[in-house]
């Protein structure tokens, strides 16, 4: 169903009422780093945890997950296969992708 006229004009004018309250809003207020109200430290402090928040993740995701070694014996031999398996959240979620389980991917 579409709007008739007027309810087109009100539409717009809400609008409008709206941008000009948020021009506002951005006239008068600042932004928590520039704030006086916020303490200097914190102002500092919460980039740098944010930053580091997001190293952490990489880190997690990017590096090694695990790795089974392979060991046994056979005719009386021992034997030691290592990295008979490696496996991280990254090369996982890659060799899903590629069998096209894209569903899980996402």
């Amino acid at each position: 169903k579409s709007l008739n006229k007027d309810q087109k004009l009100e539409l717009a004018r809400m609008q409008e009422d709206g941008k000009e309250m948020e021009n506002d809003l951005n006239g008068r207020m600042r932004s928590l780093v520039l704030s006086k109200e916020i303490p200097c430290l914190a102002r500092l402090f919460i980039p740098i945890v944010i930053l580091g928040n997001i190293a952490l993740f990489l880190s997690g995701h990017l590096s090694l997950g695990g790795t089974v070694t392979l060991s046994g014996s056979f005719a009386g031999e021992s034997f030691n296969v290592d990295g008979f398996f490696e496996f991280s959240i990254a090369k996982s979620t890659i060799e899903m992708w590629e069998a096209g389980a894209k569903a899980l991917v996402m």
